[in-house]
């Protein structure tokens, strides 16, 4: 019997994997209850991608998908109002050396109230 050449070892093992099942569609949920749009335009891609690929993903939000794909489930917070156009980022050219204080309150009392939901 004549021995066992590299090639048929790649074949071999080429084959295995095509019997392999890779991956299993996945159960996904997405929790952006931060009202800011610019965050949520950031994250919504990886969701619809997710769920075109064949994921169940539900996603908690205040920006409902318009036009979902399937496997795609949207749960809208409708609590609070949305923060779109609310910074002005020249407010960030010109900051004092007390502002990051002011900033990080700013966070903590925005996450405070998204806990609250």
């Amino acid at each position: 019997m004549a021995g066992q050449t590299p090639g048929h070892l790649l074949l071999l093992l080429g084959l295995c994997c095509t019997l392999v099942r890779t991956s299993y569609p996945l159960k996904i949920l997405g929790l952006f209850p931060h009202p800011g749009i610019s965050h949520f335009h950031f994250f919504h891609p990886l969701m619809r991608g997710l769920a075109e690929k064949g994921h169940d993903v539900t996603v908690l939000s205040h920006f409902p998908d318009k036009s979902p794909p399937a496997r795609y489930r949207d749960l809208p917070l409708t609590r609070h109002e949305t923060l779109t156009n609310s910074v002005d980022l020249k407010f960030f050219e010109t900051q004092h050396f007390y502002q990051h204080f002011v900033e990080f309150y700013m966070l903590h009392e925005w996450g405070k109230d998204a806990c609250n939901l």
